[in-house]
């Protein structure tokens, strides 16, 4: 919470905090969804954030927790909210009406399980019913064609020397990848 307090008082870009309790999937327990629900609450309280990011799944994966969505989004009522890469194994479903009910204005995906370069028409189709942050296995080789279709990228590991979550950001890449495409915006 600290953490993101730091960043929203530091940054002149738009923050937006993500809430994820763990990394074994998207569903969560009720007392997990609480527990992030207090995150987003203990967030508020101290900074103000552009948006969160979250995302959950029923128990099966095969849709959208709508429980622990609800609860989720009245936490973070009134910020720009974002449905992380949870979307993937749903994406081909009609998710898009669910998400707008929830006032979700945008998507973390890389446009389903295929690889991202797999699904660039896809990203395009979907970027005109919301907006997408293309994420999920961009890399150099990749990243100019994304670009040249969807205008928000998540980087994650491309962001990092050598390609690993092990090292720091390399600054030179995301610095020239700014200098290359100005109007580009970065999710780290």
């Amino acid at each position: 919470i600290n953490l993101a307090k730091k960043c929203v008082d530091l940054s002149i870009h738009p923050i937006r905090v993500m809430i994820r309790n763990h990394d074994n999937g998207f569903h969560y327990t009720k007392e997990e969804v609480d527990v992030m629900v207090n995150q987003i609450q203990d967030i508020k309280k101290i900074c103000n954030p552009t948006g969160f990011v979250f995302g959950c799944l029923n128990k099966e994966g095969n849709a959208i927790d709508d429980i622990a969505l609800e609860k989720l989004t009245n936490a973070a009522e009134g910020f720009s909210n974002t449905f992380h890469k949870a979307i993937e194994p749903i994406i081909d479903e009609d998710f898009y009406p669910i998400l707008e009910s929830y006032n979700i204005d945008r998507i973390l995906t890389q446009g389903g399980l295929n690889p991202i370069e797999e699904n660039i028409k896809k990203l395009e189709a979907i970027s005109n019913k919301i907006t997408v942050i293309a994420g999920g296995g961009i890399n150099e080789k990749n990243v100019k064609n994304i670009l040249g279709k969807i205008e928000n990228i998540h980087i994650g590991r491309f962001a990092r020397v050598n390609n690993s979550y092990n090292n720091n950001i390399d600054e030179k890449l995301v610095k020239s990848l700014l200098v290359n495409w100005h109007s580009l915006q970065i999710i780290l």
